[in-house]
């Protein structure tokens, strides 16, 4: 019962309206942290045009130990890195994290792949401090959680493509004249308010 209520909370996060997708996906890391008792969350996004480097879009959690940052982003990307990898056996977790050897500040993790059309776009990786069975008790959550987060990024990309292509010319690359139009008549307004 109440895997099912933290899965329609998290679908109510997503289906929300937000001005900006990268909020929206902040308050739903938020709320999975919580829910799964982590101390970090993270949603790494495969850039493709960086040759294929994972790029973190939204890491939340509460401020990490002075001296530990460096380390705990070097594993959470390697562990991002596993779930992305074809050629692995399932998700980075614990296990994982034990194979990379010691002098790690993360002691629990998980990460899954974020799949758009069996296209792998991304992964999300939940990190502890302290070695918690919370992240494999709430492995279904979790999946759950990596699976919404690939149909929104889906979707995202849809309008995010539908609106690149009501903006641009689509011989030039270019953006049009109505919108060339309405960056100058922003910045005149700028410009006319005093803004620099």
């Amino acid at each position: 019962l109440r895997l099912t209520r933290d899965m329609l909370e998290l679908r109510s996060i997503i289906d929300s309206q937000a001005d900006e997708p990268i909020e929206t996906l902040e308050r739903f890391a938020t709320r999975l942290c919580d829910m799964v008792s982590a101390d970090r969350v993270a949603v790494y996004f495969v850039a493709r045009r960086s040759g294929e480097q994972l790029q973190p879009i939204v890491q939340c959690g509460p401020p990490l130990p002075a001296g530990t940052e460096g380390a705990w982003f070097r594993h959470e990307q390697a562990l991002a890195k596993i779930a992305i990898d074809p050629e692995s056996d399932g998700p980075g977790d614990t296990d994982t994290l034990r194979s990379m050897g010691n002098g790690s500040p993360v002691a629990s993790s998980i990460s899954m792949p974020i799949r758009v059309n069996g296209r792998v776009l991304g992964a999300l990786c939940l990190t502890c401090r302290e070695l918690r069975r919370a992240l494999d008790v709430n492995r279904r959550l979790i999946e759950y959680a990596a699976e919404i987060l690939s149909k929104t990024l889906h979707r995202v990309f849809d309008e995010a493509t539908i609106r690149r292509q009501a903006r641009h010319d689509h011989l030039t690359d270019l953006v049009n004249r109505r919108t060339l139009d309405a960056y100058l008549t922003a910045e005149v307004e700028r410009v006319n308010h005093g803004e620099s």
